[in-house]
């Protein structure tokens, strides 16, 4: 069904703009931005309520937006014909272009360094080499600016056996949008497992734009296959390395966030591992705290948690993605 757009579907609307956005910018990085926006909501509201500048939306039978058009209706003048951009009033550039000054968008490519993890049900998947795949550093290069998609397709290609070929796939739907979903992660299909989340840093919302995001110098991808769809919570250690003395306290906090982005609470009652083996009778407190055993000096410790709990069906299945840290010990002469 096409309609007019009603201030309801700006949200919707702006993700629409920013795939555009995208789209342009991975055609022409030369020319265009990777990002930013042609309005603000007050903005887009403003022109939305303007009858002169009608903006229509096609929408599905699920009520789901899938395209927009920007109409501007003016009066028939004598000089009927094209005018050019440069003859245009600055409010009519602003309705009409990308939001972007292509003398300004001539960017360099860069090196971005990022790191990614991948899990299922509450344990991290392992790579080629079998080591687990959790904060695994990767590099990117050739381009000015790189998004999620470039960066889990790279980390396909250095760790999944066969690369992204075999082990990953993200395209557009009949409809011809992404709308964030990954059909395929690690080489399992989206319709042989409940859901498939990804998280940028610590925000666990999935746009539709969700792969199109930027990535910058030391973010956080984590990608993680739920046991339950929209019910496993995203969770993480305060400290993603940290390094003691030998004989100092070490005293963890494991936090986490649901599945739509709320507020962050304390993850209580989960298992700890170290170098994967469970340390028996140590569980988080209320707060999410722990305090790990004395650990010998000289060496790094990979920590990671586990909390399941038990369904009403009586399954046992797991609470948390997968969550790690990096203990190092040192001696006390050092």
């Amino acid at each position: 069904m096409i309609r007019l757009a009603k201030s309801e579907d700006i949200p919707r609307l702006q993700e629409l703009l920013e795939q555009i956005l995208i789209v342009h910018h991975q055609a022409r990085p030369d020319v265009f931005k990777s990002k930013g926006s042609k309005f603000t909501d007050a903005e887009l509201e403003a022109v939305i309520n303007d009858s002169k500048k009608p903006v229509f939306v096609y929408e599905d039978d699920e009520g789901r937006i899938l395209g927009h058009l920007f109409l501007m209706i003016k009066e028939e003048t004598e000089n009927d014909g094209f005018t050019d951009s440069e003859n245009l009033s600055e409010e009519e550039n602003t309705l009409f272009n990308n939001g972007t000054d292509p003398e300004e968008s001539n960017e360099e490519a860069q090196e971005v360094q990022v790191t990614v993890s991948v899990s299922k049900d509450g344990k991290f998947l392992n790579d080629k080499d079998g080591n687990p795949m959790a904060g695994r550093s990767i590099t990117l290069t050739g381009k000015s600016t790189y998004n999620m998609d470039d960066a889990l397709k790279l980390a396909h290609d250095l760790y999944y056996p066969g690369g992204s070929e075999v082990g990953y796939d993200y395209h557009e739907d009949k409809n011809g949008i992404y709308d964030g979903i990954i059909y395929k992660l690690w080489g399992y299909d989206k319709s042989d497992v409940p859901n498939i989340k990804s998280v940028l840093n610590y925000d666990t919302r999935n746009l539709g734009s969700a792969l199109s995001r930027t990535v910058q110098n030391g973010d956080e991808l984590h990608f993680f296959i739920q046991a339950r769809s929209g019910k496993d919570k995203f969770a993480f250690f305060t400290e993603k390395e940290a390094t003691y003395t030998q004989g100092q306290k070490i005293t963890l906090k494991l936090r986490q966030r649901n599945d739509y982005g709320g507020s962050f609470s304390n993850c209580a009652d989960a298992s700890i591992y170290i170098n994967g083996v469970k340390q028996e009778g140590l569980l988080t407190d209320s707060k999410g705290n722990v305090t790990l055993p004395e650990l010998e000096a000289g060496q790094s410790y990979f920590v990671t948690a586990e909390k399941l709990i038990t369904t009403a069906e009586g399954t046992e299945v797991t609470d948390i993605s997968a969550a790690y840290t990096i203990v190092t010990v040192v001696s006390a002469n050092e």
